[in-house]
């Protein structure tokens, strides 16, 4: 069969080549994190160069955890100054996404891997008590438990009988069984295998939520 090529003699597959655009592009974004982080600092002349490299890929910064940098970076310069706690947090958040990557688009050490519900249950914020471990890419951990808080829920440390979702950092590792948050995980699953109805859900899902709240 004859290959239907556009006028700049690409294939007109345009979910194939959308797909092969977004893998380079989170390769390349990655390795720009990567170089950025690698002496240990971020001065203001590379957030504004990661902010225009965000902003001239806008299919890249719309993919997760990418929208969540770019709105990060958007915030420390709306003031055109990168201060030394935004350069300590920007830093933070380079190296949390700079993981290793693997074939695909989403690095290794995302929790893609990890004992999730799937399908992934709704989140009902009212009433319903939330545990967190990992790494979390939206926001700082406490962040997320203030914002489950407002919206009428509750957080507990650890996972109990009481617990509806145990919440699961985007960062976490595929090696999550040797992590210190591994052991809330693995409890959350004692727990659903004896009945309980404990939910564990990936940072993204939940986040999905909070946003349409």
């Amino acid at each position: 069969m004859a290959c239907r090529l556009d006028e700049h003699g690409q294939p007109r597959n345009l979910i194939f080549n959308r797909s092969r655009r977004i893998n380079r592009g989170v390769d390349e974004l990655i390795g720009l994190c990567k170089g950025m982080a690698a002496d240990g600092v971020v001065n203001q002349t590379e957030a504004e160069a990661l902010l225009k490299w965000l902003g001239a890929n806008r299919e890249i910064s719309e993919q997760w955890p990418a929208n969540v940098l770019y709105g990060r970076v958007c915030e420390m310069l709306v003031d055109g100054k990168l201060d030394a706690a935004e350069q300590a947090e920007l830093l933070d958040t380079l190296n949390s996404v700079a993981g290793p990557i693997g074939s695909g688009p989403a690095p290794e050490n995302m929790s893609t891997s990890l004992p999730l519900d799937d399908p992934p249950p709704d989140i009902i914020f009212e009433g319903r008590v939330f545990c967190f471990t990992g790494k979390f890419v939206s926001a700082t951990r406490a962040e997320c438990q203030s914002l489950v808080k407002e919206l009428g829920g509750s957080v507990a440390k650890t996972p109990t009988q009481k617990t509806n979702y145990l919440v699961i950092g985007d960062l976490a590792s595929r090696d999550w069984v040797h992590g210190s948050y591994g052991r809330k995980i693995e409890h959350a699953v004692r727990l659903k295998e004896k009945g309980f109805p404990l939910s564990l859900v990936a940072e993204q899902h939940w986040a999905e939520y909070v946003v349409e709240i």
